[in-house]
């Protein structure tokens, strides 16, 4: 009788657990971790192109800015240097990165624009490139920009 409750003791202590690892592991084997973006990026926007009267406003002092993204999973919050000192939210989804507002505030509001980029190649020379659209303006093309990672933060 005491041999039969040992088994089922051992069972319980250590089977399930070990079921539990395996299972665990077997399924964060699939997880993929979000593309890193931690870090200082050169930003540069040609905005040549912007009706001046319009969107210019919106993209004025921006050419050639610096962005810091501060990144938790899959998403970030990134900060510009220009002279608003502008800070988006925004999430990457494999290599598709959106940041900015979601939803109108204001018909062609001056203070806010979004970013619609695809980010390339390896942690050492990881670069984007997309554009920003000044927030639900329809009068404003997009503007395209590029950026270069300049210092990489680790972790994320």
């Amino acid at each position: 009788m005491l041999k039969n409750n040992l088994i089922y003791v051992y069972i319980a202590l250590v089977g399930l657990p070990a079921v539990g690892i395996v299972t665990v592991l077997t399924t964060g084997s699939k997880l993929v971790a979000p593309i890193g973006l931690s870090g200082s990026w050169n930003v540069q926007v040609d905005a040549s192109s912007l009706p001046q009267s319009t969107c210019g406003p919106l993209f004025k002092g921006i050419e050639q800015v610096t962005m810091n993204i501060a990144q938790s999973g899959p998403n970030f919050a990134a900060t510009w240097n220009d002279s608003r000192k502008t800070v988006l939210s925004g999430a990457i989804r494999d290599n598709q990165l959106l940041m900015g507002t979601t939803a109108p505030t204001v018909a062609c509001n001056q203070d806010q624009f979004r970013v619609a980029a695809t980010v390339t190649g390896p942690l050492a020379s990881r670069s984007m490139e997309g554009s920003l659209f000044a927030n639900w303006c329809a009068t404003c093309p997009p503007v395209p920009f590029k950026a270069t990672l300049a210092t990489a933060r680790r972790g994320h």
